[in-house]
């Protein structure tokens, strides 16, 4: 790899892992070889860009998740959108590949209520944006459960029902930036 034209803000120089150093003389920042290697992987891996969407729903009752599906579906038509109906089995197929997006509703019957299968997210850390869906999303926000799980390190954002494909596009633009164009 060779280090970038003079004009550039950054020069990729490699170093020994954990060598990050400060700026050089000449007022260039310098990445350690470590993260260096990792950007040039980044930049080379393909498949971050051209995989299509991954979008896991979570719906107990089915109509709702497949009017969900359909919502999802008009704008991305080539997104991958798995739906489930019980919560046990949207976990089990979250363990298994992390999606770009995770929509849940948040009462549902059994031992995993939306709270429950929050409380598992945080503890997987993971950083993906979840939408909870739900009726009584003024009183959830009002209770400070956004807040609450936002400082376990979840993006959770509420979608009260019922909504409209404006909201959803909105928090899908919000929330997924320029992925959300890559239909």
């Amino acid at each position: 790899m060779s280090p970038m034209d003079e004009a550039d803000d950054f020069a990729l120089v490699p170093r020994p892992p954990g060598a990050l150093e400060k700026a050089e003389p000449d007022g260039k920042r310098i990445l350690s070889g470590m993260v260096s290697d990792t950007l040039a992987l980044a930049r080379n891996d393909s498949s971050l860009r051209t995989r299509p969407l991954r979008i896991v729903t979570m719906d107990d009752e089915p109509f709702m998740g497949e009017a969900m599906k359909m919502m999802l579906r008009f704008d991305l038509p080539n997104a991958e959108i798995l739906n489930f109906t019980d919560a046990e089995a949207a976990l089990e197929e979250l363990e298994r590949e992390a999606p770009d997006l995770f929509t849940t509703d948040w009462h549902h019957p059994g031992m995993l209520n939306g709270d429950g299968l929050l409380r598992i997210l945080a503890s997987w850390v993971v950083k993906y944006p979840i939408f909870v869906i739900s009726a009584s999303a003024e009183s959830l926000e009002a209770s400070g459960m956004v807040k609450e799980y936002a400082d376990r390190g979840l993006n959770v954002t509420l979608l009260s029902k019922p909504f409209l494909l404006h909201d959803l596009r909105r928090l899908m633009s919000a929330h997924l930036g320029s992925e959300y164009g890559r239909i």
